[in-house]
């Protein structure tokens, strides 16, 4: 098991990040333990995250419009 910082040093991202994901649930098989008024997280070390999509969201494609249309 690897505490927040060692993970983030594995995968190369910043514990800021770890942190977020661990808070938004993206990382699988965390154990998060109540210790106190504060919790700890323990990753295990094979544990996958799913970062979010980057960027804007796509728009909705806009429907033909019949005006002007020629019969």
């Amino acid at each position: 098991m690897l505490s927040p910082s060692q993970y983030a040093e594995k995968i190369g991202k910043p514990y800021q990040t770890v942190m977020a994901w661990l808070r938004q649930n993206r990382i699988e098989g965390v154990e998060k333990t109540e210790v106190g008024k504060m919790y700890v997280y323990l990753i295990p070390e094979d544990a996958t995250y799913s970062p979010p999509p980057m960027g804007r969201p796509k728009k909705a494609a806009k429907k033909a419009s019949k005006k002007g249309a020629t019969k």
